[in-house]
């Protein structure tokens, strides 16, 4: 249910509460789209997470800006904070996609007390001012992904609005124009769009996305171009996650990795063969749970018990992953290394593959404590009972 909060100035900001747990932002992609396309993304979190999934301001109800410039990560940084303070809540996760990570590490930077741990998915940080006076390489990175769908049915009315997209946006004078340039070029937004069940989530989240044009103007007209967030990213101080899809044309490994670089103890992940979108490319085929969560371990808080460390990332390093600066996993299966690509632990995650699902583990990455259970596996009933009788476990290592 939407509701509305009342910030100063006699300004407003709507959002909707998903879940129970340990109390998170999440801030979505654009700028200029409504929360609203995250709602399954916090209904499968919900168990370890309560969710605020925020309408950036100018979306929804939320009140526009008086200023276009704040249409800049800064600015959606600072409106999501004064969201906070009048909904009371402390620290807080922030859980950003697409341009909605780029704010979440915005948000980490310039409000350090108040984000306890920051997830970037599909973060974009350097425009392409910057990067063309350093060779171009997020430029090159982007065309040979496009170049991968060429033969494909919908190209070749969707590769000349990707090239155009500037000049098309900043003509458009109606949401919709907006809306339908997004939905003829969203199959490149991941890695296998003609896959029937990758292109039919697309549709759902096509469904779900409200634009507000404005904000796609005042991105569009020089924002996108010039934006870098390196400089301000030495100032995040909270445990950061940064996952892209080594197949992602806007965010990929050339975003990524300079990204990760710059953040003291960020963890990077990247995924094989996908996207910009990873609920969409790798959602979970499983009914997991997470058993006895709770609410995650404040900065600074010590504990006599060994923390989990990185599950997720245990189970991203499968043959042929190149991911970035990952610290090798201690997570344990049946006495197996995870890392060695053998053993029981491998061939469980392999038989789940990377279909597990991604954001409920980021969480697991950020060391949310609670003993994690696979439970009623799709298509492995046998394995998720043997996780509920005890006999097969993921614990701390």
């Amino acid at each position: 249910m939407m509701q509305v909060v009342a910030l100063p100035g006699g300004r407003a900001a709507s959002y909707e509460v998903i879940g129970g747990g340990t109390p998170t932002l999440m801030f979505a992609g654009g700028p200029g789209f409504s929360a609203a396309y995250m709602n399954g993304d916090a209904e499968l979190l919900s168990d370890v997470l309560c969710s605020y999934l925020i309408d950036p301001h100018g979306s929804g109800s939320s009140t526009p800006p008086a200023d276009a410039a704040h249409y800049s990560p800064e600015g959606h940084a600072r409106f999501y904070e004064q969201v906070r303070e009048a909904l009371a809540l402390l620290e807080v996760v922030v859980l950003g996609h697409s341009f909605g990570a780029t704010t979440a590490l915005t948000y980490a930077a310039l409000f350090p007390q108040s984000a306890a741990m920051c997830v970037a998915v599909a973060a974009f940080g350097i425009g392409p001012d910057a990067d063309a006076q350093q060779g171009g390489e997020a430029e090159a990175e982007a065309e040979a992904v496009l170049a991968r769908h060429a033969g494909s049915p919908w190209y070749e009315a969707a590769r000349p609005v990707v090239d155009s997209w500037t000049e098309r946006l900043l003509a458009a004078t109606d949401a919709a124009e907006m809306e339908q340039m997004m939905a003829t070029v969203l199959p490149f937004y991941v890695a296998e769009p003609d896959k029937p069940e990758v292109a039919a989530r697309l549709a759902k989240m096509n469904a779900a996305m409200k634009a507000n044009l404005a904000a796609g103007h005042a991105w569009e007209a020089g924002l996108y171009q010039s934006v870098d967030l390196r400089p301000l990213l030495g100032r995040i101080t909270c445990p950061t996650l940064i996952v892209a899809g080594e197949l992602d044309f806007i965010c990929g490994p050339a975003q990524a990795q300079p990204i990760a670089a710059a953040i003291t103890g960020a963890q990077l992940v990247m995924l094989p063969a996908c996207g910009h979108i990873p609920s969409i490319e790798t959602p979970s085929t499983t009914a997991a749970r997470s058993r006895n969560s709770s609410a995650a371990e404040p900065r600074g808080n010590s504990r006599s018990q060994p923390t989990r460390q990185h599950g997720m990332l245990a189970a991203y390093r499968q043959p042929g992953n190149r991911s970035g600066n990952i610290q090798p996993c201690r997570d344990e299966v049946m006495g197996s290394d995870p890392v060695a690509g053998s053993g029981p632990a491998n061939q469980l995650r392999s038989d789940i593959g990377l279909e597990y699902h991604h954001r409920r583990q980021l969480i697991q990455d950020l060391r949310i404590p609670g003993d994690l259970v696979l439970a009623e596996m799709a298509g492995h009933s046998d394995k998720g009972a043997a996780c509920q009788r005890g006999d097969l476990d993921i614990h701390p290592g």
